[in-house]
């Protein structure tokens, strides 16, 4: 198949958490730029006429992969691209992509760097109902929901680069972890639902135990195009100690209203 814009006939793919992307385009949108001209946004996809000028971003370095034709004829070149995708999910400055499909231009902006604490707090902080959407409300209950129900997302993002898995390409292979104080607030919120009967059934995310995780020196990270920080073996400048995720289990446990805590991520770490 091809690009999921050619098939969908979608103007835009958003990919990945699309909470900056999102903000910025209307953003935009509300300064008057026309929806057609916004090319350039980080974490977004257009397709190109194959004769339409290449926005410019200085920014940006760009790699092309083998088109879409060449990849149904070549499954290296298939295999080819997976890698530079793969690569480039696992970078902190990822190159934008071009692939010819048919007569037009597929054109993948990088990611937005991995969010910083503030960032994502601002995100889950926001005031969520934590309920499903009403349209469910006469189908009776839904499985995938009361099994997270009471759960707590304290991080994104996974370094294990497990081949299976595609947590890297949507969230990044560095983690983004909320403060303490952001995390225990929704506990809060929780701990007060009606329903509530005192068992948090996760405190974890993608991986359970990579809260507050990272590079002791930065610039190694900076260069690095390793899809796993663990494998083969585990990178000797990552950081892995696990006090501040005990100190939350710690925090989380104390609550008045909080029985027990559960850890229902999978470990890789």
């Amino acid at each position: 198949m091809p690009t999921i814009l050619e098939t969908s006939k979608a103007d835009m793919l958003v990919y990945g958490m699309g909470e900056q992307p999102l903000r910025e385009i209307i953003r935009l949108l509300e300064k008057g730029v026309p929806f057609n001209s916004i090319t350039t946004v980080n974490q977004t996809a257009v397709l190109l006429n194959k004769d339409e000028k290449i926005p410019k971003n200085s920014n940006w370095e760009d790699v092309e992969i083998a088109s879409h034709e060449s990849c149904l004829k070549d499954k290296k070149k298939y295999a080819s691209n997976f890698k530079v995708i793969e690569q480039e999910s696992n970078k902190l400055a990822a190159r934008r992509i071009f692939q010819k499909v048919g007569e037009k231009v597929l054109m993948i902006n990088p990611p937005y760097p991995t969010m910083t604490e503030a960032e994502i707090d601002a995100s889950f902080d926001l005031p969520y109902t934590r309920l499903p959407h009403p349209k469910y409300d006469k189908r009776g209950p839904i499985p995938a929901f009361e099994m997270i129900k009471f759960s707590i997302n304290i991080h994104r993002g996974c370094f294990g680069g497990c081949s299976f898995c595609t947590i890297s390409a949507h969230q990044g292979k560095f983690i983004a972890s909320r403060s303490q104080e952001s995390i225990l607030k929704e506990v809060d919120t929780v701990a007060n639902m009606p329903d509530f009967k005192g068992y948090l059934s996760d405190i974890g995310g993608p991986s359970a135990n990579m809260y507050k995780m990272k590079g002791k020196i930065q610039s190694i990270c900076d260069k690095c195009v390793a899809p796993s920080c663990i494998s083969p073996v585990i990178c000797s400048n990552l950081d892995t100690s696990h006090k501040p995720l005990t100190e939350l289990y710690q925090a989380v446990d104390r609550h008045p209203k909080v029985k027990k805590s559960f850890i229902g991520s999978r470990y890789s770490s």
